[in-house]
């Protein structure tokens, strides 16, 4: 009886593993699962298919780009700007083809970081809290949603897509 139940374990785990593999790439598993730390037995890619995509969880290690930096890299370069808007999904999916394709791959390489004062990100206060902020809020997550560490600037709240 044992045997049959651990048998059956085995091929419930293999299938699951076939259904999941191609999910993600070797390079975006790896990435996913260093970053995520809540996979517990699953794979990476069952992980991102049946929770962390629903999350809005990132795959991608190198080359990110989040819709604030594509705002950011459309209103730098000006040029990118008026070929693809500087507004909007459609602009910023462009701004981000454009990055992975040609602007991170040039020397050096076109700027989606921080390089105003003001854009530097910095903790105002929290829920219920008075604050004046000189620049932008970032709305997100307070704690991780993979370990509940607290979350104590925009790039970590970065790890998860439902920062705005």
């Amino acid at each position: 009886m044992a045997k049959k139940l651990a048998q059956e374990k085995a091929a419930k785990a293999k299938a699951r593993a076939k259904k999941y593999a191609n999910v993600l790439t070797e390079q975006e598993a790896a990435c996913y699962s260093s970053r995520y730390s809540d996979l517990g037995k699953m794979t990476p890619g069952e992980h991102y298919a049946t929770i962390g995509k629903k999350q809005g969880r990132h795959v991608q290690c190198e080359n990110f780009m989040t819709y604030f930096q594509a705002e950011r890299y459309l209103l730098r370069y000006s040029d990118l700007g008026k070929k693809y808007g500087t507004h909007g999904v459609t602009a910023f999916k462009k701004a981000r083809h454009h990055w992975f394709e040609t602007g991170s791959k040039q020397t050096p390489k076109l700027n989606i970081g921080v390089n105003y004062e003001t854009e530097k990100p910095f903790k105002c206060g929290d829920y219920g809290q008075e604050c004046v902020c000189p620049g932008r809020i970032h709305l997100g997550p307070k704690k991780r949603l993979d370990n509940n560490d607290t979350i104590d600037n925009l790039f970590e709240m970065l790890d998860f897509a439902q920062a705005s």
